[in-house]
């Protein structure tokens, strides 16, 4: 991947989503890839990048421990959003890129 940007957000009990994070509209316009990694150890975080879908604790992709995983796409990148499970609140950092490996 060829980084452009990383910022990070804390995660609690409601949806947050991609412009919480603070990217600036050029950086979003280039990025083809992003890496999303749970930064707290011992917590856990629902993500979906799918259009109009509402996260919640029990619907997503859960990201556990110090996960990290692949998102590809614009489309998929601007409809990031997160939620926190359980009582925990958890830090998440994203990575923005502009080409695949």
């Amino acid at each position: 991947m060829n980084p452009i940007e990383c910022k990070s957000q804390t995660i609690s009990s409601s949806q947050v989503d991609l412009s919480a994070f603070g990217f600036s509209q050029q950086t979003l316009e280039v990025a083809k890839l992003a890496y999303v990694s749970l930064m707290t150890p011992n917590a856990n975080v629902a993500m979906s990048f799918i259009a109009g879908d509402t996260v919640t604790s029990g619907r997503g992709i859960a990201l556990t421990g110090v996960d990290t995983y692949e998102v590809q796409g614009k489309a998929n990148i601007s409809n990031l959003k997160f939620i926190r499970i359980g009582a925990t609140d958890c830090v998440v950092s994203i990575t923005l890129g502009t080409r695949y490996v």
